[in-house]
Protein backbone atom coordinates (compact mmCIF):
# COMPACT_ATOMS: atom_id res chain seq x y z
CA UNK A 1 0.00 0.00 0.00
CA UNK A 2 1.54 3.67 -1.14
CA UNK A 3 1.58 6.33 1.25
CA UNK A 4 0.38 9.67 0.65
CA UNK A 5 3.63 10.90 0.50
CA UNK A 6 4.15 8.74 -2.58
CA UNK A 7 0.41 9.34 -4.27
CA UNK A 8 1.59 12.99 -3.54
CA UNK A 9 4.73 12.85 -6.30
CA UNK A 10 2.32 11.80 -9.05
CA UNK A 11 1.66 15.09 -10.81
CA UNK A 12 -2.06 14.15 -11.72
CA UNK A 13 -3.02 13.23 -7.89
CA UNK A 14 -1.19 16.69 -6.27
CA UNK A 15 -3.16 18.80 -8.93
CA UNK A 16 -6.38 16.78 -7.49
CA UNK A 17 -5.79 17.31 -4.03
CA UNK A 18 -4.55 20.82 -4.55
CA UNK A 19 -8.05 22.04 -6.88
CA UNK A 20 -10.13 20.69 -4.16
CA UNK A 21 -8.32 22.35 -1.03
CA UNK A 22 -8.53 25.40 -2.90
CA UNK A 23 -12.39 25.19 -4.03
CA UNK A 24 -14.07 28.12 -2.90
CA UNK A 25 -17.64 27.40 -1.36
CA UNK A 26 -20.18 29.85 -0.03
CA UNK A 27 -20.79 29.35 3.79
CA UNK A 28 -24.25 29.59 4.82
CA UNK A 29 -23.63 32.76 6.50
CA UNK A 30 -22.91 34.38 3.15
CA UNK A 31 -19.17 34.56 3.19
CA UNK A 32 -16.84 32.73 0.57
CA UNK A 33 -14.07 30.52 1.81
CA UNK A 34 -11.83 28.02 0.70
CA UNK A 35 -12.63 24.29 1.34
CA UNK A 36 -9.52 23.82 3.97
CA UNK A 37 -10.50 27.22 5.96
CA UNK A 38 -13.88 26.58 6.52
CA UNK A 39 -13.65 25.09 9.57
CA UNK A 40 -11.37 27.95 10.65
CA UNK A 41 -14.14 30.49 9.52
CA UNK A 42 -17.03 28.55 10.99
CA UNK A 43 -14.86 29.71 14.68
CA UNK A 44 -14.61 33.59 13.41
CA UNK A 45 -15.95 36.60 14.23
CA UNK A 46 -17.39 37.29 10.46
CA UNK A 47 -19.03 33.42 10.52
CA UNK A 48 -20.44 34.85 14.14
CA UNK A 49 -21.31 38.28 13.02
CA UNK A 50 -22.94 37.18 9.82
CA UNK A 51 -25.14 34.63 11.69
CA UNK A 52 -26.14 36.83 14.32
CA UNK A 53 -27.46 39.22 11.53
CA UNK A 54 -29.87 36.82 9.92
CA UNK A 55 -33.12 36.08 10.90
CA UNK A 56 -35.87 33.61 9.29
CA UNK A 57 -38.91 34.51 7.06
CA UNK A 58 -41.86 33.03 7.40
CA UNK A 59 -41.15 31.02 4.03
CA UNK A 60 -37.74 29.77 5.69
CA UNK A 61 -35.53 31.75 3.61
CA UNK A 62 -32.44 32.78 5.38
CA UNK A 63 -32.53 36.79 4.77
CA UNK A 64 -30.83 40.02 6.41
CA UNK A 65 -32.86 41.62 9.05
CA UNK A 66 -32.43 44.86 7.28
CA UNK A 67 -33.79 43.29 3.98
CA UNK A 68 -37.13 42.04 5.86
CA UNK A 69 -39.34 44.61 5.48
CA UNK A 70 -38.42 44.11 1.43
CA UNK A 71 -38.78 40.36 1.66
CA UNK A 72 -41.93 38.71 -0.11
CA UNK A 73 -43.84 37.84 2.81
Amino acid sequence: MKSFKEYYKDPMFRKKVLDYKNEKIECECGAITSRVNRYRHLKGKIHVNNMNRLEYCKCGEKIKRSQHADHCC
